[in-house]
């Protein structure tokens, strides 16, 4: 099963964490469909008199409201919205959607279609009632229900609902001044985030719902990282690599983008200067900006935990890690630049002479800054099942079995 974005883990207070045993919290999303007022008499489902209500569009126009600014509904009235997180069900789990008890206190009814199918994956529609004589104030973001999920007895069935598409970034909605009583109880059930939903248009970490599967490629440099992402692009994965907004820097600057300590330098630098997952939010950018939405997308080139922490965020990212030692690294530099340390040894001092301090320094280097390259700590996020051992002096045949078989297991779904 798969819920993203999760915004709140607990961090060891359960009152702060979106899982609570069987159940999880679902948010209010950006994008509504408020009903018009047709001036009719009556709406007949099956189109008899008055209007038929199929039609869609037209009676539900959508509207969107931006992070920090109120959706009101007004006694009386109805409207469509969506959850904030894309939720994708497995086969043998099936969950129903209720309305947190919370809300519905102050007269906010969440009567949605409540049944989620095994194999369904979308956003969910929430239909949302005020039965309250007050207008009720909902904010984007604000914890709205509860997915309570429970294994599917019987035949799993493909599910026959019409799957929910993320509604479009670009719309416009009307939107009111930012809340100003932080203290409100309600306010409290936005994420401890918060700022940084208030700051962008969407919510950086969100991959298009096309993506399927989204793998990264982790390791310390001359590992294998470049021709692990080359097999991934001939399976049919989409390249980008976090190292692509350091070489646009370097050449604004006129900068020999080919030396790895220049790209160090320069990646530090944007860390220090725009925060340390800078870089993964500008690799984001270009995939939701990406005019033909690919399925299944690969990201190299992760050299700092807050750059792979972002991307976990999404439950349909996997990170492999190649586990290499300096030496491993070497022999296999050196095949690349077809050296043979038996043969060229002065080629093979000086590349060695060059490489081991990038090497040192991109893998966990105690003297460099927090933002700095630390390899080493993204690879101990990464579980054991993911991690490969380079280690058969850079034999590519090896390194190619090993990453097939992981690819092809996960994709079957055998992998989490």
């Amino acid at each position: 099963m798969g819920v993203a974005p999760i915004l709140e883990w607990g961090d060891g207070d359960p009152s702060k964490c979106q899982f609570a045993g069987t159940s999880v919290d679902l948010r209010l999303g950006t994008h509504f469909r408020v009903p018009r007022d047709l001036g009719v008499g009556v709406i007949d489902p099956v189109g008899r008199e008055g209007r038929s209500g199929e039609e869609g569009d037209d009676l539900f126009p959508l509207v969107r409201c931006r992070y920090g600014h109120p959706f009101v509904l007004h006694p009386g009235r109805f409207a469509l919205a969506y959850t904030l997180e894309y939720v994708r069900m497995p086969d043998g789990l099936m969950a129903y959607v209720v309305g947190r008890s919370s809300w519905g206190r102050l007269g906010l009814i969440i009567a949605t279609a409540t049944m989620v199918n095994p194999s369904f994956h979308g956003v969910i529609t929430l239909e949302l009632a005020n039965v309250g004589t007050v207008p009720i104030t909902l904010y984007p973001a604000m914890r709205i229900a509860q997915l309570v999920v429970h294994p599917a007895d019987g035949l799993s069935l493909p599910s026959e609902e019409a799957v929910p598409s993320v509604p479009p970034s670009g719309m416009s909605g009307e939107g009111a001044e930012e809340r100003k009583r932080p203290g409100s109880k309600y306010f409290g059930q936005l994420p401890g985030n918060k700022q940084l939903l208030f700051k962008d248009r969407d919510i950086p970490w969100v991959a298009p719902p096309q993506a399927r599967h989204i793998i990264g490629v982790v390791g310390p440099t001359g590992s294998g990282k470049s021709y692990v992402t080359n097999l991934l692009v001939e399976r049919g994965y989409r390249r980008y690599s976090l190292a692509s907004p350091v070489r646009r820097l370097a050449r604004l600057r006129g900068i020999n983008d080919s030396e790895v300590s220049v790209l160090q330098d320069l990646g530090d630098e944007l860390r220090q200067r725009h925060g340390e997952d800078f870089l993964a939010r500008e690799v984001l950018r270009a995939v939701r900006r990406a005019q033909e939405p690919a399925d299944r997308l690969v990201i190299s080139g992760f050299k700092h935990p807050a750059e792979l922490a972002l991307f976990q965020r999404d439950s349909r990212f996997r990170a492999i890690g190649i586990a290499a030692e300096l030496d491993d690294c070497l022999r296999f530099r050196a095949k690349e630049m077809g050296i043979d340390p038996n043969v060229d040894k002065g080629a093979w001092e000086h590349m060695s002479t060059e490489f081991k301090p990038a090497w040192q320094r991109d893998f966990d280097d105690p003297a460099q800054p927090a933002c700095g390259q630390s390899v080493r700590r993204c690879m101990a996020k990464l579980p054991p099942e993911w991690l490969i051992a380079n280690g058969t002096g850079g034999s590519l045949s090896k390194l190619r079995e090993e990453v097939e078989a992981l690819v092809q297991k996960m994709e079957r779904g055998g992998l989490q």
